[in-house]
């Protein structure tokens, strides 16, 4: 995963995707959330079977948080949520990662913070404004 160009995205930003592709099919992310004594230091976020992804991944920057906790949502009118279908250690961050199918019929990954420790990754649709 090394060989790809990472871009630092902050709190607010969001990640658009296809939901599905009829080549590779349904869109996931790798998420490797990196603590040190129970705080959150990094957090890395792979898209993958997402082409216009393939040279790139992201970086969430952290700075001045103490965030503990991550945490994965969708809001209607999607019904179900991410799914994570496969946990591993991720050699490269020393951490534990997990893989995970974007929800039903969302385009874009919002990243947001909540309760003053919660890194929140919203599934949404498309935004008002495209």
């Amino acid at each position: 995963m090394t060989t790809k160009k990472e871009t630092v995205i902050s709190i607010g930003d969001s990640i658009s995707y296809k939901y599905e592709d009829k080549n590779y099919g349904r869109a996931e992310f790798v998420v490797c959330p990196v603590f040190k004594r129970g705080i959150m230091r990094e957090c890395y976020i792979y898209p993958m079977q997402q082409p216009e992804y393939f040279e790139k991944y992201f970086k969430i920057d952290l700075s001045g948080r103490k965030t503990r906790v991550i945490s994965l949502s969708s809001h209607p009118p999607f019904e179900a949520d991410p799914r994570v279908w496969m946990m591993f250690w991720c050699k490269e961050h020393k951490c534990f990662s997990f893989e995970l199918y974007v929800a039903d019929n969302t385009a874009r990954l919002e990243i947001d913070y909540h309760f003053g420790d919660t890194l929140c990754l919203d599934f949404k649709g498309r935004s008002k404004y495209g």
